[in-house]
């Protein structure tokens, strides 16, 4: 019993000391910023800066682009119910 609850209170020790997750920043292209449908999804980064760098290029890059547009989200999940990614933060 005390073996027991001595690993269990070294498991929450571990945890905590882990601290949180790192943030994470993904990027999203639209080719064509009026039809959001069709887009490329970049990432993860660890930096807003090098998200929206790789998207700003991508988008120079991308066939016919320069019409597009993009985003940066942080620490974003996919929803299920939602059908759609769920960010903490988003920025053009």
């Amino acid at each position: 019993m005390v073996r027991a609850a001595a690993l269990a209170l070294s498991g929450l020790i571990a945890a905590a000391c882990s601290g949180p997750a790192p943030d994470k920043w993904t990027g999203w292209v639209y080719p064509d910023a009026a039809d959001l449908t069709t887009s490329l999804m970049l990432g993860p980064f660890e930096t807003f800066d090098r998200c929206q760098q790789a998207a700003q290029t991508a988008l120079e890059t991308w066939p016919g682009g320069g019409s597009g547009t993009y985003e940066c989200g942080l620490n974003c999940r996919h929803d299920a119910d939602l059908d759609m990614h769920v960010c903490k933060e988003t920025r053009p």
